[in-house]
């Protein structure tokens, strides 16, 4: 995995929800950030280690240059100021540190495929969501402006495509994944 080849034992999650991503590894070091209180109540109760911290994103409670690894998943999306989000990443990541992320690619033929039929269904059966009504709401940003953003704030970032990573074409995937390391 990205993480365990990077050797990693300082995780800073921003957008970590419940924590889904420590059912996946074990840092040392795990700090959680987030907007939605309820969830990081759940993620402190599940993995009481975890250092969690209620707030936006764009004013990091955090020292420069003080943090190994940044990771977003499934959250850039979300991000109303782009710019100022980058800039805060920019700033409390260490030299050599890395930022890892993960996008959707809305609106793709993969990406419809699997609203269509796997994520909405089961957020429907779950939650009783409809999920193609919040998605347009909350996923503001595509996968084009993410990648911009990515490319003009990092000098190295290894992207990959999901799950067809041959073919790196937006429409044919649902995933955008990769690496940025802070030069």
């Amino acid at each position: 995995s990205l993480l365990e080849s990077k050797s990693i034992d300082e995780v800073f999650e921003i957008g970590c929800g419940t924590g889904k991503l420590l059912d996946f590894i074990e840092p040392n070091i795990y700090i959680g950030f987030d907007t939605n209180y309820e969830s990081l109540k759940l993620l402190k109760n599940k993995f009481h280690n975890a250092l969690c911290i209620h707030g936006d994103g764009l004013s990091l409670p955090v020292s420069d240059s003080s943090v190994n690894c940044i990771v977003c998943i499934h959250t850039l999306e979300h991000i109303y100021d782009l710019a100022k989000f980058f800039d805060e990443i920019k700033r409390i990541l260490k030299a050599n540190g890395i930022f890892i992320f993960a996008i959707p690619t809305e609106g793709g033929l993969a990406w419809k495929y699997g609203r269509n039929f796997v994520t909405g269904p089961h957020l429907k059966s779950k939650y009783n969501l409809d999920v193609h009504h919040i998605m347009e709401r909350e996923h503001i940003n595509d996968a084009n402006r993410v990648l911009k953003f990515i490319k003009f704030y990092f000098n190295y970032s290894k992207i990959f495509y999901w799950p067809f990573n041959f073919l790196k074409i937006l429409s044919l995937n649902s995933t955008i994944y990769g690496y940025c390391v802070n030069k």
